[in-house]
This record gives structure tokens, sequence and C-alpha cells, in this order.
């Protein structure tokens, strides 16, 4: 049951008056940088780098996209895919300037192909003593070698040496040496092909050698 006592209660905002527009102070900024926060640490943080701005775009042209930069170091090949193309075209130019020629590279392959490399190395010191190959290797059954010659093009007669060593390996097997074809593991569709005599295509279809460092490696059975 309420009393009424007759006395007016206390106002709880007595004394507060209404602040007019512009009056009011703003409250200190919390935004404090932290080298201020450890003066005795200041060297050892690292000063903020802006970003560089990015060109800006005519009209009616599409913004040119970001690009992140590559890694330091000699052999990095970070960037576009072209950046790493270009690279690894490079590494194959440097090679080729450090006087690598067909002996350097006959463990690209197998030692079946070696004597038809020797070959064309013999034919290619006579008319082109100074050439280079910057690329030696077996893809999709097939011999790939590419040769320069310090000249702006390949002579034909180079083209044509190296066209015919190409077309000997592709009837050659590449391990032995002996008349072969390109064929897949067990003729299956769509396998690895490699160019070998019926012999080999059994021993590489069972798995039983395949080809290391210019070798064939046999596994024990």
């Amino acid at each position: 049951m309420a009393v009424e006592t007759g006395e007016t209660p206390a106002n709880p905002y007595a004394g507060i008056t209404r602040a007019e527009p512009g009056s009011v102070t703003p409250a200190p900024s919390l935004n404090v940088d932290a080298k201020d926060l450890f003066p005795g640490r200041r060297a050892a943080l690292p000063s903020a780098v802006p970003e560089p701005a990015a060109p800006s775009a005519s009209p009616g042209q599409p913004r040119p996209p970001r690009r992140r930069p590559a890694p330091a170091g000699a052999h990095s090949l970070g960037g576009s895919a072209g950046d790493i193309f270009r690279e690894l075209d490079n590494e194959g130019n440097r090679s080729a300037a450090a006087g690598a020629q067909i002996p350097a590279r006959l463990r690209a392959v197998g030692p079946g192909w070696h004597p038809l490399l020797e070959r064309l190395h013999a034919q290619l010191t006579v008319d082109v003593p100074g050439y280079r190959v910057t690329d030696v290797k077996e893809k999709l059954g097939g011999l790939r070698i590419h040769v320069a010659t310090g000249e702006q093009a390949v002579p034909e007669k180079v083209r044509v040496l190296v066209a015919a060593s190409v077309s000997e390996a592709a009837a050659t097997c590449e391990f032995c040496g002996a008349v072969g074809r390109p064929r897949s593991r067990n003729d299956a569709p769509g396998g690895w092909i490699k160019t070998v005599c019926d012999t080999c295509h059994a021993d590489w279809s069972a798995h039983k050698i395949l080809i290391v460092r210019g070798g064939v490696l046999r596994r024990p059975v």
C-alpha cells in the first residue's frame, strides 16, 4: 500500500542544462601509434611502405591487371606464365652459351637413341662446329632436339639433319636400338607412349625395365 507524504519528489535532472550545437568538446582520439607506446623500440618497428598507386585507366579501356612481384633470386620463377616461360628460355640460352652439345645431353634419352645422336653430332660439327643444343628429350615417344647455331635463322641443312634424326628415332627402340615403333604399355589407349621393339615392349609393359639417366634399369623379377 503506497503512502502519500505530500512532499514533491526531487528532480534527478536538476542542474543539467541543454547543450548548444557546437559547444560540445569531442573526446580525445584513441588511435595511438604502436611506436608511441614503446618509445624504446622505435628502431625495431618497420615503417609502413606506401603501396604504389595503380595507373588510372583511360575511359573505355580496361584497367591493367595487377601483378604480384616475383620473389628475389636468380632462379625465381614467380610472376605470370609468360615470365616463367621466358625465364625457362633464358635458362636454355645460358646453357647453349655455356657450350652444351649433343654428347653432353645423351643422358636425357635412352641408350637406343645414343648412336643416332652421335652421328648427328658428327654431321653438325662438319657444317656448324660451334653449334649448341638448347634441348634434347623424349616426348610422346618421339625425339625432341632444339639446335642453336648463333645465327638469326638455323641453316636449312641443319634443319634437314635434325629432321632425319627425329624420323630415325621414331623407328628405333629407345631401350635397345632395334627396330621399333611408338606404342603404349600393353597397347592401351591413352597411355604413356615410348618407341620400343616387341621384346622391350613386353618388359616395359610389365614394368620390368625403365630408362634412368640415359641407361636402362632392369628391375629384379
